[in-house]
């Protein structure tokens, strides 16, 4: 059940840094295929998985910050007008 569990979150990962961060269609196949075949053993899955992980929580607060900067900009011109 934790693997699955697992697998989802990184599908999840890959899905959302794929379409929404424009990372290659060609880079997800590879990966999965990666850690599908027998060249990657469970240490090696965990480690893509969390760089995945990491890689897609700091993109999303990338976006998040930059958006709450434009908003924080848009207050400060209503507030001087």
């Amino acid at each position: 059940m934790f693997r699955f569990i697992k697998i989802i979150i990184f599908l999840f990962c890959l899905f959302t840094t794929t379409m929404v961060f424009g990372r290659s269609t060609e880079y997800f196949e590879t990966t999965l295929i990666h850690m599908i075949g027998n060249e990657c053993n469970s240490k090696c899955r965990n480690e893509i998985i969390k760089s995945e992980i990491d890689k897609s929580v700091i993109l999303l607060l990338q976006v998040m910050i930059n958006e709450l900067n434009h908003k924080l900009m848009e207050f400060q011109k209503k507030s001087y007008d």
